[in-house]
């Protein structure tokens, strides 16, 4: 196949990081040109410099990480990652109809979510606490929740809701930020 950038083998969050990318850029401010890029299998220029500057950040983030000794937080990064996703799932609406997250989109159990945000939140927090991240995982948290209110914004501005190319972005991003926060 000559999808580069294709999720069937893995890699879903970059894929969506790779889609976002390329139509946040090529869409020029359009709803309907920004969709209708993030459902295009192949990659652009954008994709391949955001999954590049993401991977590169990410890589030396670790290595610092490593170095120091700091390695056990990387055992909740992607906890945090993902619970973009339950954030926004909670907060946001899902715009394609036949879109692979709007089934879930339909059938998400909103009350579950929040118990289950707050429960890896604070279980999460005490960990980052217990390997000496004292007052930096306190920030880290307020953070992310101010990057996930900024993306969501930027999200519904441009989509009028979500996607799961977004949802995968904001997976990347919010690891992302996280590593380099914690490095």
């Amino acid at each position: 196949s000559s999808d580069v950038c294709s999720s069937d083998l893995g890699g879903l969050h970059l894929d969506g990081l790779a889609d976002s990318a390329d139509a946040w850029v090529g869409g020029l401010g359009s709803k309907e040109r920004t969709l209708a890029i993030m459902k295009d299998p192949r990659c652009g220029a954008m994709a391949v410099i955001a999954l590049c500057l993401l991977l590169l950040i990410k890589f030396a983030a670790i290595t610092s990480m490593i170095e120091f000794e700091k390695f056990w937080a990387l055992l909740v990064i992607p906890v945090l990652g993902r619970l973009s996703i339950l954030v926004l799932y909670q907060t946001t609406s899902y715009v394609r109809e036949q879109g692979m997250g709007s089934l879930l989109a339909r059938n998400y159990p909103k009350k579950l979510s929040i118990l289950v945000i707050f429960l890896s939140t604070v279980v999460t927090l005490l960990y980052l606490i217990a390997v000496d991240y004292r007052w930096q995982s306190l920030f880290l948290i307020v953070g992310l929740v101010l990057l996930l209110l900024f993306l969501r914004y930027l999200i519904v501005l441009r989509l009028g809701g979500m996607t799961g190319d977004t949802l995968g972005a904001s997976v990347e991003i919010c690891e992302m930020v996280c590593l380099v926060w914690l490095a």
